[in-house]
């Protein structure tokens, strides 16, 4: 269930929403806690009750810490005070207990203090945090799933689409010749020169 619920405007009413405070299926996350910890693409999942973060090859030691690595929040092994253990439990019924650290975070601009996140081997993820329920409702955040990374564009993996360059060009004659080994390029070529 996404938390973007439908805005109803009534008789010229409008609704103010905060840029910041509109999330796509990933933002980016700084955690201040970590001092020279670049910005982390998170995802966010609304279905998932509590923010997650990655760490590899963690241990709790007899201190109430945790000390983990993370290779995109630091080249240093982080240790962190344990704030409580988290029952998780797995695919397979099996019961696991992650530790739960608190870390003061911007979250798309907006600076939470105190956030706990559940340690996770997200190893295989593409993302290196999840942010939960727990962000979102804490932050006042809404999701809109229209929002996506494709939005910073990338011109090396730009697709044209074709159909829509087709439909500018639809009132222009091209004599359809068959059996030719017509490229693309010729394609873009021909309609750079019609262009000029």
């Amino acid at each position: 269930g996404q938390l973007g619920l439908p805005i109803k405007e009534g008789a010229g009413e409008k609704i103010n929403i905060d840029k910041e405070k509109v999330l796509g299926v990933s933002t980016e996350v700084f955690i201040s806690t970590i001092p020279g910890c670049p910005p982390i693409k998170a995802k966010v999942d609304s279905g998932a009750d509590f923010s997650s973060l990655h760490a590899d090859d963690w241990k709790v030691d007899g201190n109430g810490t945790v000390t983990f690595t993370n290779p995109d929040i630091s080249p240093n092994r982080i240790t962190l005070p344990v704030i409580e253990k988290q029952a998780i439990k797995s695919s397979n019924g099996d019961i696991e207990y992650r530790p739960v650290v608190q870390l003061n975070v911007k979250v798309n601009g907006v600076p939470l203090t105190d956030v706990m996140f559940n340690l996770n081997d997200r190893g295989t993820m593409e993302y290196a945090m999840l942010v939960g329920k727990n962000i979102l409702e804490r932050g006042g955040f809404m999701i809109d799933p229209k929002i996506t990374e494709e939005e910073e564009l990338d011109f090396d993996n730009l697709e044209i689409d074709w159909e829509i360059v087709a439909e500018e060009f639809v009132d222009d004659e091209v004599e359809y010749i068959p059996n030719t080994d017509i490229t693309e390029e010729d394609v873009i070529g021909y309609i750079k020169n019609i262009k000029e």
